[in-house]
């Protein structure tokens, strides 16, 4: 009988690994970093830099150690740019026949083909496949950060230093600039296929560019080196994003790489030649950790809006979106309920454009508190919000994320604001709500990063920053408009 158990057990295994092969969406809390995707080829964005091409200030290299920014006061900071990097090794020019496709207009290449080898991204488990990075496979995106993480021991790969950080939380913000290389082939729009770990079953996977993203550097900057970099970009920026910026706020259960990640993800797949920013906050991870998670989230408020001040008063951006997903939704809007409150009567005008809320992993009465804050008014054309901080408001919801129900039992049965029930739907007023319970249907999926996961509705939020168009189905015939029993609207995406 034993045996049979056994047999069983064993059949039930290959199964589960089966089913799971080359899946990146299987965790209940974010974005999940596991495992090559292979996907037919797909058409090289032309938008990003070959690696090897830096910023027009440099691209990253041995870190310097910025200046932390106190909650009180920015200290003047020095304006030296950091050394370059050392690079591995310099082969000659590859002949025109081999070219490499050019650099985008935003990025300055280096003399050569620089060599780089691929550092490690210290996970249990994960080896390194060191080779060179092939511009014609490969695009380099660049992602400016600012964090209130500790920091964490330096990897060291053939002399090339890459910061880390780790979850512990730090007194003051941290600003610097990550190079992510992403593969221009291989993958599915808002895939972020990484290496799988070491199981009983398999041998841990090694980080092969060919099929993952990978991290190039990773650099603390001091705030006019920072900022000298993003202006830059912005200044050699073109397409539906020129001078435009966005800053993303992740979720509970999100290390900093792979905040990283999601942040090079989206500006790849959109095509986003501007300056793309994320804000990583020291999360706990695991499942067993999700309400601390909550105490840390709403305790990084006076980082992120050191951070969102810093972005809005030294970027030369015209545009300047805000996107959170799931728990980094409580902490922007509870920021931008403080900046609604600055800016007072002193404001001229929203000092950013658009902000995308994904699966709001927070309480619906206080959402719609904040949010009113954000929005308290359309204007006449009924397309814009007036009064408050941000020119337009629009948030996604489903009610298959398992996640967000983990979540409801978590919080004693509180519904959360991202959680779409079609008989009693929370609408809030001035805020476009969209109902993406359609977008998948694969009973594993737990649905939690759809809208940045699912290549339709990232080329809806990508119409929505690029034009700012509303209603939602004026940008794509795939929403339905939807009235409640109370006369509210909402849409509803309906599968192609």
């Amino acid at each position: 009988g034993r045996i049979a158990q056994a047999d069983a057990m064993s059949r039930r295994i290959k199964d589960t690994q089966a089913e799971n092969e080359g899946r990146s969406d299987l965790s209940p809390f974010g974005p999940v970093v596991g495992g090559p995707a292979v996907a037919p080829a797909k058409k090289p964005n032309p938008g990003f830099a070959a690696p090897g091409a830096g910023s027009g200030s440099g691209s990253g290299g041995t870190p310097r150690s910025a200046v932390p920014i106190q909650k009180s006061e920015r200290p003047s900071i020095p304006t030296a740019e950091p050394p370059a990097p050392p690079v591995a090794a310099t082969a000659p020019p590859p002949s025109p026949a081999a070219s490499a496709p050019k650099a985008s207009a935003t990025e300055r290449p280096r003399a050569g083909t620089t060599i780089v080898t691929v550092p490690s991204m210290g996970k249990v488990g994960t080896q390194v496949a060191t080779q060179a990075l092939d511009p014609a496979k490969f695009a380099e995106v660049p992602v400016y950060f600012g964090t209130n993480r500790a920091s964490g021991p330096a990897r060291v790969r053939d002399g090339v230093s890459l910061a880390t950080f780790t979850s512990t939380p730090a007194q003051d913000l941290t600003i610097g600039e990550a190079r992510v290389s992403v593969p221009r082939q291989g993958r599915d729009t808002g895939q972020i296929p990484r290496p799988r770990s070491a199981s009983f079953w398999r041998a841990a996977e090694q980080e092969d560019p060919d099929l993952h993203f990978t991290m190039v550097t990773v650099s603390r900057l001091t705030k006019d080196v920072l900022f000298s970099r993003v202006n830059a970009r912005l200044a050699a920026s073109s397409g539906d994003f020129k001078n435009q910026a966005f800053v993303f706020v992740h979720g509970f259960n999100v290390a900093f790489d792979d905040a990283v990640y999601r942040t090079a993800q989206i500006a790849y797949d959109l095509d986003f030649r501007g300056a793309p920013f994320v804000f990583s906050w020291p999360t706990l991870e695991g499942a067993f950790g999700y309400v601390g998670a909550k105490d840390r989230a709403l305790a990084s408020r006076v980082a992120l809006r050191d951070f969102l001040d810093l972005v809005s008063q030294n970027t030369k951006a015209e545009r300047i979106h805000l996107i959170a997903h799931s728990m980094g939704t409580w902490p922007l809007l509870d920021v931008l309920r403080e900046i609604a409150l600055s800016d007072g009567a002193n404001r001229q005008a929203p000092r950013f454009n658009e902000v995308v809320l994904i699966a709001p992993d927070m309480d619906r009465d206080n959402f719609a508190t904040l949010a009113a804050r954000v929005c308290p008014a359309r204007d006449a054309t009924s397309t814009r919000c007036s009064g408050g901080p941000a020119a337009g408001m629009t948030f996604y919801a489903t009610s298959n994320d398992r996640a967000l129900l983990a979540s409801v039992r978590l919080a004693s049965g509180i519904d959360r604001a991202g959680l779409f029930d079609e008989k009693r739907p929370f609408i809030v007023k001035n805020i476009d709500t969209i109902d993406v319970s359609a977008a998948d249907t694969s009973v594993f999926a737990y649905n939690h990063s759809q809208p940045l996961e699912r290549g339709q509705l990232l080329k809806d939020i990508g119409r929505l920053l690029a034009a700012s168009a509303r209603p939602p189905d004026s940008r794509t015939p795939s929403y339905e408009a939807k009235k409640t029993d109370s006369g509210d609207t909402y849409w509803r995406y309906l599968k192609n």
